[in-house]
Parts: C-alpha cells; sequence; structure tokens
C-alpha cells in the first residue's frame, strides 16, 4: 500500500512527530487517499494523556463540528461543477421526500 508513497510517507513518518510535541498535540492520525483507495493509514502520539493511551489506527475521534466546513466544501464543489442548485428545492434531488 505504501510502496507507491515512498519518500513522502518516510518524511511524513519522520516529521510528525516532532510536528505534534512543538503544536502540543497529544495524537494524530492520518491517512492517505486516492482514487478512493486508502494508500496509507498510520497513528502517532497518544490517545489519552492521563492514564497514558497509545494512538492506534482503530482509535475513534470525536469530530465535533469539524464536518460542517466539510460538508460545505463538498456543496460548494457540487455547486461549481453544475450538480447543485442552491435555489432548486432539495425534493428535486431525492427519490423519496
Amino acid at each position: 500500500m505504501h510502496d507507491r508513497l515512498g519518500p513522502s510517507i518516510q518524511r511524513l513518518s519522520s516529521d510528525i512527530p516532532d510536528v505534534l510535541l512543538g503544536a502540543c498535540v497529544p495524537g494524530l492520525s492520518v491517512a492517505v487517499v486516492r482514487d478512493a483507495t486508502l494508500d496509507w493509514v498510520a497513528s502517532f502520539g497518544r490517545a489519552c494523556v492521563q492514564p497514558a493511551r497509545a494512538l492506534t489506527t482503530e482509535s475513534v475521534f470525536q469530530a465535533a463540528s469539524l464536518s460542517k466546513p466539510l460538508f460545505a466544501y463538498a456543496v460548494r464543489a457540487l455547486v461549481e461543477s453544475g450538480n447543485l442548485d442552491l435555489d432548486a428545492p432539495l425534493t428535486e434531488y431525492l427519490r423519496e421526500p
């Protein structure tokens, strides 16, 4: 999976722990997706600081309001591509009301 990404993944793997320390972030999970295929996934740091528990690729994060800007970005892309009209009722896009 990660062979296609080679040097980029090696650099991320070595740089991320230092970035986490500098930003006072306890842990981070990263995924690289290309053409709807998961190319690489890794976790760094801790899922819980006290008591100490390592972060894994199976750890669950609370996304909270992070999904709102992602949803807005997706809607904007649909509008720009002509696949969504913000002035049209949503019932025009749904099979059932």
